[in-house]
C-alpha cells in the first residue's frame, strides 16, 4: 500500500461525496493488514480508537501479546496454484462467524455476557467489528480478482480479432458524414490501416502464447502413480507373509482397524483388513508387481471395484475419455455450489459465468463417458440451479431432462431474514431418455427388507416348516434389523425416536409378518399338502378393503345393483353377516357373469384371500403379498417401487465422518451417503460403473461400498472418484478403508468387521501447473534455456515462438526406458515415476484382461525384467528396457508362449512394444510405441 487519499465526487443527484482511495502497487509481500486496517481506520474515520481487541486473536501460551492476526494475510506462494485452485482463496477467506467467535475469546469482552454465545451475539451488532469485517470481504475480493487468473482462452485470435474489427467500425469509423463527405487528405483510413497492422502484430502474439497454454493444457497428462487397496480375503494365503512382515501396514491395521496381530497366519480371520500397497514401495518393492501377476487376479479391470484419482477433475476425464467413453451408466456430481464458501471465488463481475465455463466443460466430458441409458444427477443450491439447468439443457437437451428432484433436510437457521431454507435440488437428466427408461429397474428402488425377507422364505422353504415356525423367523429377522438400525442411528450421533422410525427404510415392510404356502400359479395350498404339491412360501400382510371405484353412487349403494358395494358377508365359521367398511367394500361381491376375470369378494374368499376375524365382529381384510405389491398399491414383479421426486433424508453427513475418523471438521458440509446411495440404487445394477468428479470427503464412494455390501459380492457396481488436492488421500483413501473393513464406525473404532471385500486402484495424475514446471526448469532444477536475443532468428513467425518447448514435451521422454522416466510433481516439486504403462492404456482406451511382470529371477529365460498387459481384445503391450537395434525377439516369443493354449494356438492378436524391435522375426501384427505417441489431446498451431 502507498497511500490513502480522499476524492471528492458527486453522486447521480449532483451530492457532493467523498471516496477514499487505497493505492497499492506490485511488491514482493503485501503490506499486512493490521498496518492497513490501523491506517484506514485513522485517515478515513479519524479515529484514535485502539483495534488492537478486534485485530488479533486470543494469545495461545506460547503467542507474544497482543496475539496472532485475527485477519488473514496473504503467504508469500499466494499466486501459485495447487491442484486446479489459487492458493490465495482459501488464505484470505474468513467467515464472519468465525470472525466473532473468535473475538469473543478475549478477555477485552468479557462483561458482554457470562458465555461466548452471548458474547458472540452482542458482539455481532458491533459497529466496529462489522465494518472492519467488510473491510477485511472487500479488500479479499480485490487482491483475488487482480491476482487471479483462471482459465485459458479457447479461441483467443478469433476474440480479438473480432473485438478489433469492432473498434475500427465503431470509434475509427464511427463518423459516416465525415468518411462521406471527406477530401483526399482524410487521415481516417491511414490510422484505420496503421491500427489494423498493428494490433494483428499484437493479436498474433498473444494468440501464440495462448494457444501454447492451451494446447498444454489440453494435452492429455501422465499417470504418474498407481498402488491398491485390497481386501485381504482376496489375497492368496501363500502371499500373508509377505504382507504381515511390512511394519507400516501392521502399524496401521493396530492403530485405525484395532487389529493387532501376532503372526501372519492370523490373517485368514480378518478377510476384510485392508493391504495398502503404498507401504511396500521401499521394503517389498516387487510387492505389488507380483501380487497382480498372480492368475487370482486375471480379469484384473472386471475384479478392480473402484477407481480413486488425485487429480484435477478435467485433466483427470480427459486422461480417462477413451477408456470410460460410454461405459458410466450413473454421475453424480456436487459441484461448489459458488457461495463463496466453498473455495471457488471470481470477479463479482465474472463469478457467475466463471462458475459455468468450469461446469461446461466438464459436463462435455461427463456426457461423453455415460451410457446412452445413462443418467447424471447433480446437486445444486438456488444460487446457480438456474446455471446449471441450463447447462444441461445445452448439453443433454431439455428433452432429456428426467426430473428435478428436492431434498428436504431437517434443518433450520434461526437467522435467516425469512424463511429457514432446508431444502436442495437435484437435476436429473439422462444421456437418452427413451433408452434410459425403456430399462424396467430404470428408477425404480428395491424396497428395503424385500430382499432379506425373500431370501429367508428361500432358505426356510425345502424343509417345508409350519408357518408358525417361518413367522417366528421373520420377527427374529426384523428385530434384529431394528437392532442394526439403532447402532447406525447411534453411530452418527441420533436415537432411535419416533422421528427417525420414520426414516427407517423397512418401516413399510414390517406388516409383512404372515407366511403360507401356495402353488407357483398362486393356489392356496395347506401346510400338510405343500411338500406333497412342490408348495412355496408366500409373505402377507392384512390390507383394507374399503375405497370402492368412483361409480354411479346409485349403483354402488342400490342393493339391486350387481355393483353393489355394502354388502355384509356371512361368515365362515358363526355364519353371521359381518360389517362392511365405512366406505364400502373395494370389490363386488359376486363374480361378473359377463366377465369371470373381473376381481370380487367371493372369488377372493374362494381363493383364501380374505382375512377374516375370530368372529363376525371385525371386518374383513384383504391378503397383500409381498412380492405382488409395489408403491402405491400397484403390482410390479420384484418388490420395486417408484421414487418420488420430493423426499426427506435427514441423515447428517458429518456426524457419518466423525463417527468414522473420531473428529470433527475433517470435511466441511459433507453429504450423507443416504443421499447418493438412493440414486445408485435406482439407476444401475450389478456390473455398473457409476461416477464423481467432484467426491469430496468420498461420500459416494462410500456410498457404493454400502450398496455392494447389501446386494452381495455378485451383484457389485464399481466406482470412478476424482478428487485433487490432499483430501483424496488424507480423507477419501482413509474413508474407503474404513468402509472397506466395516460398516459400523463409532468414534473412529470399528463397531465389527462387517465389510465386504474389495480391490481398490489409487492413482495420481500430473496436472497443468506440473507440465509448466517440468518445462521451465531442467533436470537439475535450473530455469531451461530455449530462444534468447542471441539465438532467436530474424523475423521468426510468431507461431514458432515456443517450437523448442513443444519439441522438449517429447525429447524429455525417453521411451527406451519406460521404468525411469519421471517428473516433478506437486508444490513440493517431488520426483516420481511416470507409469508409461498406465497412461498408455488410458491413451488406448484399453481395459485390462491380465497384467504379468517377467523378471530373470522367477523366469531364467529371460535377461531383463518385462511388464506385460493383455487387454480384453486381444492386444500384449510390452514394456521393457531396450537400446537401439536390439534384438530380443526370443524373449518376446518365451513370453507370447504364455499366452498359448495347450495346442499352441495364442489368444493374442496384436503386439504393442516400446521404442524398438526387429518387426521381421515377428509374425504378429506389431506396432512400436514412440515418445509422441503420448502427446495426444493438444491441437498445436
Amino acid at each position: 500500500m502507498t497511500g490513502i487519499h480522499p476524492v471528492a465526487e458527486q453522486d447521480a443527484e449532483g451530492n457532493e461525496k467523498t471516496v477514499w482511495q487505497v493505492r497499492f502497487i506490485l511488491a514482493t509481500s503485501p503490506t499486512p493488514k493490521i498496518e492497513l486496517y490501523t491506517r484506514l481506520w485513522q485517515d478515513v474515520f479519524q479515529s484514535g480508537d485502539d483495534l488492537t481487541s478486534y485485530l488479533h486473536k486470543k494469545p495461545g501460551k506460547s503467542d507474544p501479546e497482543p496475539g496472532k492476526p485475527v485477519f488473514n494475510d496473504l503467504t508469500d506462494d499466494f499466486d501459485k496454484s495447487d491442484g486446479g485452485q489459487v492458493k490465495g482463496i482459501g488464505q484470505l477467506r474468513l467467515k464472519f462467524d468465525k470472525y466473532i467467535e473468535e473475538l469473543a475469546k478475549r478477555s477485552e469482552f468479557a462483561d458482554l455476557g457470562g458465555n461466548a454465545g452471548e458474547r458472540q451475539q452482542e458482539l455481532a451488532q458491533d459497529w466496529i467489528a462489522s465494518a472492519l469485517w467488510q473491510i477485511d470481504r472487500n479488500l479479499n475480493k480485490f487482491y483475488v480478482g487482480n491476482d487471479s487468473d483462471y482459465f485459458i482462452h479457447k479461441d483467443l485470435q478469433g476474440f480479438l480479432t473480432r473485438e478489433k474489427s469492432r473498434f475500427i467500425k465503431q470509434v475509427i469509423f464511427s463518423d459516416l458524414d465525415a468518411l462521406l463527405h471527406a477530401g483526399e487528405d482524410n487521415a481516417t483510413p491511414v490510422i484505420a490501416r496503421a491500427f489494423n497492422q498493428v494490433a494483428d502484430t499484437l493479436i498474433g502474439f498473444l494468440a501464440a502464447i495462448e494457444n501454447f497454454q492451451k494446447g498444454l493444457f489440453e494435452l492429455k497428462k501422465k499417470v504418474v502413480d498407481t498402488h491398491y487397496l485390497i481386501s485381504v480375503g482376496k489375497i492368496p494365503s501363500r502371499l500373508h507373509e509377505r504382507i504381515f512382515a511390512n511394519s507400516a501396514q501392521r502399524e496401521e491395521w493396530r492403530d485405525t482397524f484395532k487389529v493387532d496381530l501376532g503372526s501372519a497366519t492370523e490373517l485368514v480371520e480378518h478377510p476384510n483388513l485392508v493391504v495398502d500397497t503404498h507401504f511396500y514401495r521401499e521394503s517389498d518393492p516387487a510387492f505389488q508387481d507380483d501380487l497382480l501377476s498372480l492368475s487370482e487376479f486375471d480379469d484384473l479391470d472386471e475384479q478392480t471395484d473402484g477407481l480413486l484419482i488425485a487429480s484435477e477433475n478435467w485433466q483427470a476425464l480427459n486422461l480417462l475419455q477413451e477408456k470410460f467413453r460410454e461405459q458410466i451408466k450413473c454421475v453424480y456430481i456436487d459441484p461448489p455450489y459458488n457461495t463463496g464458501g466453498d473455495g471457488f471465488l471470481y470477479k463479482d463481475s465474472f463469478r457467475h459465468s466463471s462458475w459455468a465455463s468450469m461446469m461446461h466443460d466438464r459436463l462435455a466430458l461427463a456426457h461423453t463417458a455415460l451410457r446412452q441409458d445413462g443418467v447424471i444427477f447433480s446437486s445444486i443450491d438456488h444460487r446457480e440451479r438456474n446455471s446449471l439447468q441450463h447447462l444441461l439443457d445445452e448439453r443433454f437437451d431439455n428433452a432429456n431432462q428426467v426430473e428435478e428432484l428436492i431434498w428436504a433436510q431437517n434443518t433450520n437457521d434461526n437467522r435467516a431474514p425469512a424463511y429457514s431454507t432446508n431444502h436442495e435440488y437435484v437435476l436429473a437428466y439422462a444421456r437418452n431418455k427413451a433408452a434410459a427408461t425403456a430399462g424396467t429397474r430404470m428408477f425404480r428402488e428395491t424396497r428395503p427388507g424385500y430382499a432379506e425377507i425373500t431370501e429367508l422364505l428361500e432358505e426356510m422353504q425345502g424343509d417345508y416348516p409350519a408357518p408358525a415356525t417361518v413367522e417366528s423367523a421373520i420377527k427374529g429377522l426384523m428385530e434384529q434389523h431394528k437392532e442394526e438400525y439403532k447402532k447406525e442411528l447411534e453411530s452418527v450421533g441420533l436415537t432411535y425416536s419416533k422421528e427417525t422410525q420414520k426414516q427407517d427404510p423397512w418401516r413399510g415392510i414390517y406388516n409383512y409378518r404372515r407366511v403360507e404356502y401356495r402353488t407357483p400359479e398362486g393356489r392356496y395350498v395347506s401346510p400338510e399338502k405343500a411338500e406333497a404339491q412342490k408348495a412355496v412360501l408366500w409373505a402377507w400382510r392384512e390390507a383394507d378393503a374399503s375405497a370402492p371405484p368412483k361409480d354411479d353412487a346409485r349403483k354402488i349403494t342400490d342393493p339391486g345393483d350387481p355393483n353393489y358395494r355394502f354388502y355384509r358377508p356371512a361368515h365362515p365359521l358363526t355364519g353371521k353377516p359381518c360389517n362392511y367398511p365405512n366406505g364400502g367394500w373395494r370389490l363386488r361381491f359376486a363374480p361378473d357373469p359377463d366377465d369371470p376375470r373381473k376381481d370380487s369378494f367371493q372369488a377372493r374368499h374362494e381363493d383364501h384371500r380374505i382375512v377374516w376375524g375370530e368372529n363376525d365382529k371385525k371386518v374383513p381384510q384383504l391378503k397383500r403379498f409381498l412380492h405382488e405389491v409395489g408403491s402405491n398399491g400397484s403390482e410390479d414383479d420384484g418388490g420395486l417401487s417408484v421414487p418420488k421426486s420430493v423426499f426427506h433424508d435427514y441423515t447428517d453427513g458429518a456426524k457419518q465422518i466423525e463417527s468414522l475418523f473420531g473428529e470433527k471438521g475433517v470435511f466441511r458440509f459433507p453429504k450423507p451417503t443416504t443421499l447418493m446411495g438412493r440414486f445408485f440404487e435406482q439407476t444401475t445394477d450389478a456390473g455398473d460403473w457409476v461416477a464423481d468428479f467432484f467426491v469430496g470427503s468420498g461420500t459416494s464412494v462410500h456410498a457404493l461400498l454400502r450398496l455392494n455390501k447389501e446386494h452381495g459380492d455378485q451383484q457389485k457396481r464399481h466406482f470412478m472418484a476424482v478428487e485433487m488436492g490432499d483430501y483424496i488421500d488424507k480423507v477419501v483413501k482413509a474413508r474407503t478403508k474404513r468402509v472397506m473393513f466395516s460398516l459400523n464406525w463409532k468414534a473412529g473404532e470399528p463397531v465389527n468387521e462387517n465389510g465386504l471385500r474389495h480391490l481398490v486402484k489409487i492413482q495420481s495424475f500430473e496436472q497443468y501447473e506440473d507440465l509448466l514446471d517440468n518445462l521451465a526448469l531442467d533436470d537439475s532444477g535450473q530455469p531451461r534455456t530455449h530462444w534468447d536475443e542471441s539465438a532467436l532468428p530474424q523475423q521468426i513467425p510468431v507461431n514458432y515462438l515456443f517450437r523448442p518447448e513443444h519439441n522438449s514435451l517429447s525429447s524429455s521422454l525417453d521411451v527406451s526406458r519406460p521404468f525411469s522416466q519421471t517428473l516433478r510433481i506437486g508444490k513440493a516439486r517431488e520426483e516420481k515415476p511416470i507409469d508409461l504403462m498406465e497412461t498408455w492404456c488410458y491413451l488406448q482406451g484399453y481395459w485390462v484382461k491380465s497384467r504379468r511382470v517377467y523378471r530373470p529371477d522367477t523366469h531364467p529365460d529371460l535377461d531383463r525384467q518385462y511388464l506385460a498387459v493383455e487387454t480384453t481384445h486381444g492386444t500384449l503391450v510390452v514394456f521393457r528396457d531396450i537400446d537401439p537395434a536390439e534384438d530380443d525377439t526370443t524373449n518376446l516369443h518365451a513370453i507370447l508362449a504364455h499366452y498359448a493354449d495347450a495346442q499352441g494356438v495364442s489368444r493374442i492378436q496384436r503386439l504393442e512394444l516400446n521404442f524398438d524391435a526387429d518387426l521381421r522375426r515377428l509374425e504378429l501384427d506389431t506396432y512400436l510405441i514412440q515418445a509422441s505417441d503420448f502427446l495426444r489431446g493438444a491441437q498445436w498451431s
